[in-house]
Order: structure tokens, then C-alpha cells, then sequence
């Protein structure tokens, strides 16, 4: 499919052709509209109006599939938030895909989150999930 075809399918979806569009895109965990939105020329690393990339959209609805799909086709992992709003999914979910994705693609696993000073470990250990702030992965807790 070229850029055009792909720019037709999206507005025929009803789709605008703007960067929060895309970002909504990663929100909502769909693989194909974001692969639409790439095809049509939109950056993988630009964040939304509201400075959200398309990642951390995908990080913070727990979309673990569209998470792997953006790391593997460029989304940087250098921002030390992902992984802090990856663990605070995972604290509700219990589920490890995402801090697995992040942490293997080189994710800092040491950011803390500026209102309340806690790390990942600290934040999911506080929500009371031992599970998750004892994985292999939230080793910020040194």
C-alpha cells in the first residue's frame, strides 16, 4: 500500500491526519491504524499537543502488543516515564508484557515521577502489589 492509499483509508475511517489523531490511534491499541498513520509519513517519536508519543499512549493503556510493534519499527524508549506509567499498568493488571518490552528494549528503569518522588518499585510496592514491584525488572529499588 503506498502513502496515498493509506492517507484514503484513514479519512475514509473517519480519521484526521494529525498527530493527536495518531497518538488516539496508539490509545486505542489498534496495530493497523497506527501502521496507516506510519505509511502516511507520521513520526513514530513525535508527541501530540499535550506531549504524548504514540509509545507512551500505547504504555499507559496497556496495549502490550502495540507497545512490542512500536518499539520493533523505531519508538525511542529513552524517556525514564515509560517505564514508571509501564509498572503503574502492570501494578492493576499483573501483567509483566510491557515491562518486559521496555526494559529489553533498554528502557530507563530509574525515573521518577515528579508530583510524588516515588520510582516504579516504590509506586507498585505502595499499591500493594509485591508481585509486580519484586519483578525482575523494577530493580530500582537499590
Amino acid at each position: 500500500m503506498n502513502e496515498q492509499e493509506a492517507k484514503d483509508r484513514l479519512l475514509k475511517k473517519g480519521k484526521k491526519l494529525t498527530q493527536r489523531s495518531f497518538v488516539k490511534a496508539a490509545e486505542s491499541g489498534s496495530v493497523k491504524l497506527v501502521e496507516l498513520y506510519l505509511m502516511v509519513g507520521f513520526d513514530i517519536n513525535v508527541p501530540d499537543q499535550h506531549e504524548t508519543s504514540p509509545l507512551m499512549a500505547a504504555v499507559a493503556n496497556e496495549r502490550s502488543e502495540l507497545v512490542v510493534f512500536l518499539i520493533e519499527n523505531g519508538a525511542s524508549v529513552n524517556d525514564p516515564g515509560l517505564f514508571f506509567v509501564g509498572a503503574y499498568g502492570a501494578a492493576f493488571s499483573d501483567s509483566t508484557k510491557i515491562i518486559d518490552a521496555l526494559a529489553s528494549a533498554g528502557t530507563p528503569l530509574n525515573g521518577v515521577d515528579e508530583e510524588t518522588g516515588f520510582n516504579a518499585y516504590d509506586l507498585v510496592k505502595d499499591m500493594g502489589n509485591e508481585n509486580i514491584a519484586n519483578y525482575h525488572c523494577c530493580p530500582v529499588n537499590i
